[in-house]
């Protein structure tokens, strides 16, 4: 009886222990999925193009930076720019929220632009808390951005250029603050009229597009947007498996573009997750990311 009693003892002893190491492992995996979902860092690669791009354009890479909002992945950025080097783009796209419209110090941001800048071409659009900064405040950031040598696109085209002397077209896209958000009380959607207004016909050649807000990817398309790059949604902060993002920063559940690649016939978006967290403070499933694309005249 003494030895039944020692024997069940240890069995509870040791069920207890197996028990707390199951419990203490648990708490270390949650740990680790709340770090890597808000600071561990992935790359994303695509393939896109289509039979309208020149030749000379044929493997040339397009990095992709969005929503960064202040964040630093290691001191300066290190990991980060580490991250990106070993990518070797032709070119870094910034696509809006690299900095956030509550900021009282931009140096983060400015930081990272000036030490791509030296090695690479940049180009920066604004999203909306760039839109959403005061005047002066936005003027003297646009200011210090350029002497860290970025091109900011105020909706504006330029053209890139291939070693052959291809061209492509890079339009850069910014609109108020009124199309974000349907539920305020001067929502105004994005129309055809609305991007003729702002940036006039598409331009003739291959026009790739930067666009904060993919919720208008259709209309982008059907202006002559070849490929859009976007950004905005943060993934759905919250991705749940076998169903995707679950809020937009409208705070509207399941997104219909939440991160990913998206296609309407010829015409290609790439939504970024991007890279911070915003005012929504929390990711989950949804590490930040860099998205790299190579462009390749592949048959559609």
């Amino acid at each position: 009886e003494i030895h039944e009693r020692l024997v069940g003892s240890e069995m509870c002893i040791r069920d207890s222990g197996m028990l707390l190491l199951l419990i203490v492992s648990l708490f270390v995996l949650l740990g680790f999925t709340l770090w890597y979902s808000n600071c561990g860092l992935k790359t994303v690669s695509y393939t896109a193009g289509g039979e309208k791009l020149p030749e000379g354009f044929e493997g040339y890479r397009i990095l992709q930076l969005s929503d960064l909002h202040s964040a630093s992945f290691g001191n300066g950025n290190a990991r980060l720019l580490r991250q990106i080097r070993r990518e070797a783009p032709n070119v870094i796209v910034m696509t809006g929220d690299m900095v956030s419209r509550y900021d009282e110090d931009f140096s983060v941001t400015l930081a990272l632009c000036r030490a791509l800048a030296a090695d690479y071409p940049v180009y920066y659009i604004r999203g909306n808390h760039e839109v959403g900064l005061d005047a002066a405040v936005w003027e003297r950031f646009r200011a210090e951005l350029t002497d860290a040598g970025v091109h900011v696109l105020d909706n504006e085209t330029v053209q890139l250029t291939a070693p052959n002397g291809d061209t492509v077209n890079l339009i850069g896209l910014w609109y108020k603050l009124d199309y974000y958000h349907r539920f305020t009380g001067h929502y105004r959607p994005v129309t055809q009229e609305t991007l003729y207004t702002i940036l006039g016909d598409a331009p003739q050649g291959y026009n790739i597009l930067l666009a904060h807000n993919p919720n208008y990817f259709p209309v982008y398309a059907r202006w002559g947007a070849d490929l859009t790059f976007s950004g905005h949604i943060h993934g759905g902060m919250i991705r749940l498996p076998f169903v995707g993002g679950l809020l937009s920063p409208e705070t509207l559940l399941f997104p219909k573009y939440d991160g990913g690649i998206y296609q309407i016939e010829d015409k290609t978006m790439i939504l970024s997750r991007g890279l911070g967290r915003g005012s929504m403070g929390l990711r989950l499933f949804n590490s930040p990311e860099i998205v790299t694309v190579t462009l390749a005249r592949k048959e559609k």
